[in-house]
């Protein structure tokens, strides 16, 4: 016989063993795969913003060498 504190523990209760399939559940999986990508791709986007900011400063010096004033560059370079 049961006692009234005792509790059943349902397969959800090992959380991590099992898929969790409603909706919310399958956009938390979707939430971790994203997060696991970010993570794993963080040195290669980091080398990347540095390459984007040479670019973007070689071209607000060459926007300002033709001519145009340092706000006009920076707003071309936006």
């Amino acid at each position: 016989m049961k006692n009234k504190t005792d509790k059943v523990i349902s397969m959800k209760g090992f959380e991590g063993h099992m898929k969790d399939e409603s909706p919310v559940g399958q956009q938390l999986e979707a939430f971790r795969e994203t997060v696991a990508y970010v993570k794993a791709s963080l040195e290669l986007q980091i080398e990347h913003n540095e390459y984007f900011a040479v670019i973007i400063r070689a071209k607000y010096q060459a926007l300002v060498e033709v001519g145009f004033s340092e706000q006009q560059a920076l707003l071309l370079c936006k």
